[in-house]
């Protein structure tokens, strides 16, 4: 995957969070330093007042996802950063026969995703016309429509 690619996706979803997320936090992308954090980390998101500080790292083709679930347990890496939670979100590209397919886990592509419930994974084929996000938690996968002329923010559905 290209710099590029890897810029845009974790664009995409600072766009998603922002969005969805109340007015009253705040989402900030590559500053874990912020909180005292030894490193970046591509998004966190905090509100003071609720006490809520969720960080998130995007990961690509499913490399090293244990290692980074391991950063934030307590005396991992981003533990200096005290989240509330925490999402690890893995971006795959796969063959667009595999996106069309009715059970995602009947396609093979859910063979290492059950590490954690904090790992999302995204995956999309290579013109980007179908995105699937799947976490072990949900009964299924919910498909993106992707539209470049269109505004994504009401175009979630479930499988």
């Amino acid at each position: 995957m290209f710099v590029y690619e890897r810029r845009s996706w974790q664009m995409q979803v600072y766009k998603a969070v922002f969005r969805e997320t109340p007015s009253t936090c705040a989402t900030s992308i590559d500053r874990g330093e912020l909180f005292g954090g030894p490193e970046f980390i591509d998004l966190v998101v905090h509100n003071d007042d609720i006490l809520a500080r969720w960080g998130t790292v995007i990961t690509y083709e499913g490399r090293d996802l244990s290692k980074h679930v391991t950063r934030f347990l307590s005396g991992g890496r981003y533990a200096p950063l005290h989240l509330t939670d925490f999402s690890v979100v893995d971006v795959r590209r796969v063959k667009t026969e595999d996106l069309q397919k009715a059970e995602v886990e009947a396609s093979g592509l859910t063979a290492d995703v059950h590490l954690s419930p904090a790992v999302f994974v995204v995956w999309y084929d290579v013109g980007v016309t179908s995105v699937l996000v799947w976490n072990v938690r949900w009964p299924q996968a919910m498909r993106v429509a992707v539209a470049p002329s269109v505004d994504m923010e009401h175009h979630y559905q479930p499988l």
